[in-house]
């Protein structure tokens, strides 16, 4: 599979999991296995985190989560349009509390639209010809945001109690590193043929 249908396929999974569920909040009681994961997480010692699951896999109960909420929960785009519907409490809940730390909820919102933004960026560097500097760029800004979302979702480990996350985000973040990576590996193929056509 070459690099720009690799990338097409994976945009056009990063652009569907932003319309899947994101996350789901949870009963008042705090499922058992949810306690669980958090004690763990509160008793590891941060000097030998788990770097692989913190931020390349999904932990098992992250999995579960995601397989279990293929139709309900709130989607990237309904958090997304916080503000712009009249019943839009939950969703605003979630934006709010489990998202990017505790920023002004415009500025998430902001954010969140960054990932579909980026990924339809991360498409055009494939398919039109950006130059080395543009499809590295757009490289380095999906794999940045993918970790920024990974480091905030990594740090609030309270959400097992409160709210799980959702198919539609881990196909959003997955795609996004993805594409990501295809797009450095372009501007890298870039640059070599630049140099060799200077030689």
């Amino acid at each position: 599979m070459n690099l720009k249908i690799a990338g097409i396929v994976f945009a056009a999974i990063g652009l569907l999991g932003f319309f899947l569920p994101w996350m789901k909040l949870l009963p008042s009681a705090p499922r058992a296995n949810h306690l669980d994961v958090v004690q763990k997480m509160m008793a590891r010692d941060s000097d030998h985190a788990d770097i692989i699951y913190d931020y390349v896999l999904m932990n098992g109960q992250d999995a579960n989560d995601a397989i279990s909420s293929l139709s309900d929960g709130f989607s990237g785009f309904q958090l997304a349009m916080v503000g712009k519907t009249a019943d839009d409490h939950e969703a605003s809940s979630c934006l709010e509390n489990y998202f990017f730390g505790e920023r002004k909820i415009d500025w998430k919102i902001k954010l969140l639209w960054l990932l579909p933004t980026l990924t339809l960026l991360g498409l055009a560097a494939l398919l039109i010809p950006y130059g080395r500097m543009g499809s590295l760029s757009v490289a380095l800004a999906l794999i940045g945001m993918y970790g920024l979302v990974r480091w905030e979702m990594t740090t609030a480990s309270q959400i097992y109690l409160e709210a799980s996350y959702g198919i539609g985000l881990w196909l959003t973040l997955y795609a996004a590193i993805s594409l990501g990576i295809i797009c450095l590996i372009q501007a890298i193929r870039s640059g070599s043929q630049t140099k060799g056509r200077r030689r």
